[in-house]
């Protein structure tokens, strides 16, 4: 009888042993706020430095870099090989998955004793293709070795979770140069990007709007210089109203050509779920969208156009041209299926 109770008191040891052989301990991922600077946001057990990740609101974001990470963990028996931790985005109410998990392995260093250290550098932008709005960033890590299996830092299975609002009502898609999914607080801003490039040859380039703008200058688009693209589409991802009040033009089509500005929700669903407003009028040189020096093949649709003018010197929508003498003019542009309404 006593040999059977040694032996089983001696089993239950072992196994307690085997089961709390690892940890973790002053463990950070690094993030850049609308280019304030890298920053630590703690996951795990608060390490008295940093910020918590959990809860934490990031607020509204015109930049979020996800810049790396540096974990310190153990293992009673030395028997870390390696890390890596994990991100993924879901929406504002945590049903939906957005962005996928993302893995990224880190490099491993022996502290000495039974601690590790895992760091990693990295730059991801998390506002890449994300439509204006707001969104959960969810992050865990997890360790593992040869003999004792992986070791999760994941709050309880239900992961470090902060929160953000992607203040980039703008997106490009399709162009030279630009990354998919590029965003821009503005559509002049999103134009000066384009005009930047001179080379757009058989580029199908697409601008997705996703929430109001406020234009504070000419939203210009130029014809590229060496090789122009085969088509650039304008369209809302959700009801939207580019708006401006400014003397001068909120959206100009300089020489620019085989463009389309389509008022549909993502091209094909409810009508005019886009607005272009001009809401000053107190100028004859406010114009909502004005057409000139050649630009051709332009296609404006389904689309609230929203402007006024004091006399009749001009037009909520202006077809001119400063090239008159050299060009052939605004020719087979269409303007179809619009609400036009005047401001005020």
């Amino acid at each position: 009888m006593k040999k059977t109770t040694f032996l089983l008191i001696t089993i239950l040891l072992v196994s307690l042993s085997a089961k709390a052989t690892t940890g973790w301990f002053n463990d950070f991922v690094k993030l850049n706020v609308n280019s304030a600077g890298e920053a630590s946001y703690w996951i795990g057990t608060d390490p008295s430095s940093g910020t918590a990740l959990q809860g934490a609101t990031l607020g509204s974001v015109t930049s979020l870099q996800l810049t790396g990470c540096d974990m310190k963990y153990w293992s009673d028996s030395q028997d870390r090989t390696g890390g890596s931790f994990f991100y993924k985005i879901m929406s504002a109410d945590g049903l939906t998955q957005i962005v996928a998990p993302t893995e990224t392995v880190w490099t491993q260093t022996a502290l000495g004793g039974n601690d590790f250290q895992g760091t990693t550098t990295i730059a991801v932008n998390l506002l890449t293709g994300l439509p204006y709005g707001t969104y959960q960033l969810h992050v865990w890590a997890k360790n593992w070795g040869s003999n004792q299996g992986d070791s999760w830092l994941s709050n309880n299975s239900a992961n470090y979770v902060a929160t953000f609002t992607n203040a980039l009502p703008v997106m490009v898609y399709g162009s030279a140069t630009i990354v998919d999914g590029t965003g821009y607080t503005t559509l002049k801003a999103a134009f000066d990007a384009l005009n930047l490039i001179a080379d757009q040859n058989g580029k199908n380039i697409e601008i997705k709007i996703s929430g109001n703008t406020t234009e504070t200058a000419t939203a210009a688009l130029n014809q590229p210089a060496t090789a122009s693209w085969t088509s650039l589409t304008i369209y809302p991802t959700a009801t939207a109203t580019v708006s401006g009040s400014f003397v001068g033009t909120i959206v100009d089509l300089n020489g620019a050509d085989n463009v389309t500005i389509n008022g549909k929700l993502n091209k094909t669903g409810a009508n005019k779920s886009l607005t272009i407003s001009h809401t000053s009028n107190a100028d004859n040189g406010n114009r909502t969208i004005r057409l000139w020096n050649d630009a051709k093949n332009n296609t404006i649709q389904y689309c609230t156009i929203v402007g006024s003018c004091p006399s009749s010197g001009a037009g909520v929508i202006l077809l001119g041209d400063a090239l008159a003498t050299t060009g052939t003019g605004n020719d087979d542009n269409v303007i179809e299926e619009n609400d036009v309404n005047a401001a005020g």
